[in-house]
């Protein structure tokens, strides 16, 4: 639960900050952290293990990082959410004028905890029960993430006993797939200035199928790599 957090408030507070011009931009980025950051991690880390730091540091430097970071956002990041915003503004409002009548629309709702589990826990599993694009996709999703994170284990195995690389440098055939990522990113990113001409020519309403190309070609690309991966029996 605590791990699926990151997948969810990101996008969202994304989704707040930027418009319908930068959002996609934005949110390819941080798609960077979410898949590269796996594929570098292992490579600092063996070269952690083989140096004269030891094992414990691959646990200590991301604790360091990620309490730092989290102190970081509780100093800096300010609240996004538009309704959690004009609450803020309204009491500011009352406080400095004095005038009491002044109301966000959005404090005239109470918390109501039946409607919140019906929105947030009950909704979305309906949704994949009785939505079949939404089954597949998550089903697909699932399995490029199980995917993603068995090569983590499996690259240091493979170029190990089968390559008889030593610690440290069995970890670097990820740079490989980083520099896939980047390529992906990179090919993405260049469509961004046809979306803006679509999006102005539309009036600033996006259109969500613009962003189904890379998707649909990806799709087609990621089982090639895959069966021609395997049939280069790198793990015979």
């Amino acid at each position: 639960m605590f791990g699926a957090s990151p997948l969810c408030v990101v996008p969202a507070v994304l989704s707040d900050i930027y418009d319908n011009k930068y959002r996609g931009m934005a949110i390819q980025f941080y798609a960077l952290t979410v898949f590269g950051g796996p594929f570098l991690a292992p490579t600092a880390g063996e070269f952690i293990v083989a140096g004269d730091l030891g094992w414990r540091w691959t646990l200590y430097l991301p604790a360091i990082l990620g309490f730092a970071n989290s102190l970081f956002l509780l100093c800096f990041l300010q609240e996004t959410f538009a309704p959690f915003v004009l609450v803020d503004k309204a009491i500011r409002s009352r406080q400095d004028t004095g005038n009491w009548m002044i109301h966000a629309e959005q404090e005239r709702f109470q918390l109501d905890l039946k409607a919140m589990t019906q929105t947030y826990f009950i909704r979305p599993l309906h949704l994949l029960v009785a939505e079949p694009i939404v089954l597949l996709v998550s089903v697909y999703m699932s399995f490029i993430y199980g995917l993603v994170y068995a090569l983590l284990k499996a690259y240091p195995y493979v170029f190990s006993h089968v390559y008889g690389m030593k610690q440290g440098n069995r970890t670097l055939p990820f740079l490989g797939l980083f520099l896939g990522i980047i390529s992906a990113l990179a090919f993405i990113l260049c469509q961004h200035q046809s979306y803006i001409r679509r999006l102005e020519a539309n009036n600033g309403k996006a259109i969500p199928e613009w962003r189904l190309g890379p998707p649909i070609l990806g799709a087609f690309i990621f089982p090639v790599g895959l069966f021609w991966y395997v049939k280069s029996n790198t793990f015979q």
